[in-house]
């Protein structure tokens, strides 16, 4: 075989995709939050708006998102499961 020959393409491929999109991911909410700040912080009316949605997210009751909570918490099982399948089948090929 060549240089190439042992390497298997779409699983790097496919491992290369999901760490560019995850350092994407990262990089956008951060300057997301970051825009946000900057705007709660640019008057004073915006930091009244600001410590009110604060304190909105503090005073959030997760007894009224329990059902949605019990979604995430399935879904993430189910990407755990295919994350654990893709790295079996990838060992047993």
């Amino acid at each position: 075989m060549g240089i190439i020959g042992d390497i298997d393409l779409f699983y790097m491929f496919r491992w290369m995709l999901a760490t560019f999109c995850t350092i994407y991911v990262i990089i956008y909410t951060f300057k997301t939050l970051i825009g946000w700040l900057k705007y709660f912080q640019s008057s004073r009316e915006t930091a009244t708006m600001g410590r009110y949605a604060t304190v909105l997210l503090l005073r959030l009751r997760f007894r009224r998102f329990t059902w949605e909570l019990c979604q995430i918490a399935v879904l993430l099982i189910i990407l755990c499961y295919v994350i654990y399948s893709h790295y079996t089948l990838g060992k047993a090929t």
